[in-house]
Parts: structure tokens; C-alpha cells; sequence
């Protein structure tokens, strides 16, 4: 399964796990727990989700 790759502000960022707004319910605390938990960077609140996310620095690609 391929993950989701975001751009936010021209970076890019892999998506690990969407949380809903209603689940976190103020709780930042336990959503940096999930991020610490799936060793990734940061999250991001958008369109009623909490994006888990790891920081791309740089990408590995083959030229055709």
C-alpha cells in the first residue's frame, strides 16, 4: 500500500494516519502521542482531520 504525500506551504510530507477532529476532542496531548507513537514529525489540522505526518527531505526517483 502506497501512502498518501501531502504539500503544505511547498514542503511535502508523508500522511501516516488521519485522526477526525472529534476523536482528538482537545486531547493535543494524546495526538502528539500518536505522532511520538509512529515516529513521525508533525500533524496538521485540515477539513475537520488531524494528518500524522513525516517530513519527505528528500526524494529518491529514477529518470526515465
Amino acid at each position: 500500500m502506497r501512502e498518501q504525500v501531502i504539500e503544505v506551504g511547498g514542503k511535502l510530507y508523508q500522511v501516516h494516519r488521519t485522526i477526525s477532529v472529534e476523536q482528538v476532542n482537545g486531547n493535543i496531548e494524546g495526538l502528539k502521542a500518536w505522532t511520538e507513537q509512529l515516529h513521525c514529525d508533525r500533524s496538521f489540522k485540515h477539513n475537520g482531520l488531524y494528518y500524522i505526518v513525516k517530513d519527505i527531505t528528500d526524494i529518491d526517483y529514477e529518470q526515465l
